[in-house]
């Protein structure tokens, strides 16, 4: 989908943005990917980078096929992105995790996730997926997934969902474990884009075979790259959701899966970072007032605090703001 160089491109763009921190972290220095340096530079859910990677057309069209419409709108998610834990494995994600990300019921309150879909448990309300900006490898891991899982969704929440709960993938392990026996690690090129119904069994997976003395995991350069991408038809959502997603533009608000929901209007009104540098900032205080490297080491898939810095989106471009609103 997207061509070699201009996922290069879109690597320096995120290395750009890392930098601007003024963390410490040098792209061309693997000593100084340390967590305290790494993890607060992440980028954030309105940062450039992944702007850059929304605004590209091919990106688009990859979820136009999926929809069968080219007026969309693009989730605000993060970035998914290992340092080779060959080098030092501490930096190694941690292992094997499925989950579901479309929730069964209304639930109040809710910000994550995906919520209920309108079409009950029997269709999509998104294809969820990536943009891989490095070629996959099993030494490294990747994204890992239960096909066919989607279609027994609607199975799985009569069984084992609750309004309280939500839909506990625990439950699923403990009474039907023959269903993991599916479970693949999708391979990708670099350049191409993975998308899967929001009702699939997923997650991440650290490396399914040994690393060669050549494997990525022992190069000074990102072991796995992407930007998380969701997107739906436009005219799902409502007026609501349209003003609400062009604040969060303006004010740095991401939304994770969600491109066609509102966004609730308090988190609109937390207060946002001057800019990147002040972000991580924010972000290092944050982490180490969650506990640091004793409860979060490693941790550099999308989620944590640099998930929630609040740096406003660069000035975008017609076509990026058709993304928007």
């Amino acid at each position: 989908m997207l061509s070699p160089e201009q996922c290069e491109e879109c690597l320096t763009r995120i290395w750009d943005g890392m930098e601007s921190c003024r963390t410490g972290i040098d792209r061309s220095d693997p000593s100084t990917w340390t967590d305290r340096n790494f993890i607060p530079a992440l980028p954030g859910q309105q940062s450039a980078s992944l702007w850059h990677v929304r605004g590209l057309p091919e990106v688009r069209r990859a979820w136009a096929t999926a929809w069968e419409t080219e007026d969309l709108l693009v989730a605000f998610n993060t970035a998914y992105i290992w340092r080779p834990y060959g080098i030092d494995p501490s930096w190694k994600p941690p292992g094997l995790s499925y989950h579901i990300d479309r929730q069964p019921f209304p639930r109040d309150g809710l910000s994550v996730g995906i919520p209920t879909s309108r079409f009950g448990h029997h269709k999509p309300e998104y294809f969820q997926g990536f943009v891989s900006l490095v070629r996959g490898s099993p030494c490294v891991g990747g994204n890992t997934l239960i096909p066919g899982s989607h279609a027994q969704y609607a199975e799985f929440v009569r069984d084992f969902g609750s309004v309280e709960k939500g839909l506990p993938v625990s439950e699923i392990i403990a009474h039907r474990p023959e269903v993991f026996e599916r479970g693949i690690v999708a391979h990708v090129e670099q350049g191409d884009a993975l998308l899967w119904d929001d009702r699939t069994l997923h997650g991440n997976c650290t490396g399914i075979v040994a690393p060669a003395a050549d494997s990525p995991l022992f190069k000074p350069q990102l072991a796995r790259a992407g930007a998380v991408v969701n997107m739906s038809p436009k005219r799902w959502a409502s007026p609501e959701a349209l003003e609400t997603r062009r604040i969060a533009t303006e004010r740095g608000v991401g939304n994770g899966h969600r491109s066609h929901h509102p966004i609730d209007r308090e988190r609109l009104e937390e207060p946002a970072q001057r800019d990147e540098a002040d972000a991580a900032a924010w972000a290092l205080r944050e982490w180490l007032r969650k506990g640091g490297e004793a409860k979060v080491a490693g941790r550099t898939t999308n989620g944590g605090v640099y998930a929630q810095k609040r740096v406003p989106a660069p000035p975008l471009t017609p076509y990026q703001w058709s993304l928007v609103c």
